[in-house]
């Protein structure tokens, strides 16, 4: 009876030894695995062979002798590579994101993300990159649409003025007692007048008018450098 326990004992003792040294072995394989997190959380366990700059190529833990597989990097959100080092791959972006967030230019308008969008719009887009060259050539566009804007109302302004002038609605009537010939003499001469001055005043509007589209094509040349600068930050 001892010699069928101590037997049994042997061999269990065989049995664990085994075991042990099975996992002894295994160790450094284990640790060796590679882990993929996709960005829709899938993880694949895998052994990581090269890393390139567009992907990665891998191949499976539970297929090691299955085919070489490669994934983009901007399918990745990060690698935990066997030895514990973490790599994260969520701020590459797609070649489609990257144009989804290009800005087009099309005359006084711009088009972002399949909608048309006005120029102030496309500023503040371009204003939230938080760069410092961009911001600075923003800032320069908003103070030739002020300027462009301060012109192009006083020159409306002016013109309205001027056509009142004109027509003499501000000028002031002949007096009764000068006699009839005299009174059309001196409308005649208020006439002329208001004809001059106004024809002046509305001159006055129109080089306003003049300034205010310089400062507007200043002010799109600069916006569409803004967009351009954008365009090529959000490509790298």
């Amino acid at each position: 009876m001892q010699k069928v326990y101590f037997i049994r004992l042997f061999e269990s003792r065989r049995a664990l030894f085994k075991v042990v040294v099975f996992f002894l072995f295994c160790i450094p394989y284990m640790k060796a695995q590679d882990t993929i997190v996709k960005r829709n959380n899938e993880r694949i366990a895998a052994k990581i062979i090269a890393v390139n700059p567009e992907d990665i190529k891998y191949k499976r833990s539970d297929y090691a002798d299955g085919p070489l597989f490669a994934l983009h990097k901007w399918e990745l959100k990060f690698i935990v590579y066997g030895n514990g080092v973490k790599e994260s791959f969520e701020s590459i972006q797609s070649e489609s994101a990257k144009n989804d967030l290009i800005i087009q230019p099309s005359g006084n308008v711009y088009y972002f993300q399949r909608s048309r969008i006005e120029e102030q719009r496309m500023l503040d887009i371009a204003w939230k990159l938080k760069d410092r060259r961009i911001n600075l050539i923003i800032n320069r566009t908003e103070q030739k649409k002020v300027i462009k804007n301060w012109f192009l109302f006083s020159g409306l302004a002016l013109d309205f003025a001027g056509l009142l002038t004109y027509v003499g609605a501000f000028s002031p009537s002949p007096g009764a007692t000068v006699g009839k010939a005299a009174a059309r003499q001196a409308r005649k001469a208020i006439a002329a007048q208001n004809h001059t001055t106004g024809g002046y005043i509305i001159l006055g509007g129109l080089s306003c008018e003049l300034v205010s589209f310089i400062f507007h094509v200043q002010e799109s040349r600069n916006a569409h450098m803004v967009a351009d600068l954008y365009n090529n930050s959000v490509s790298q």
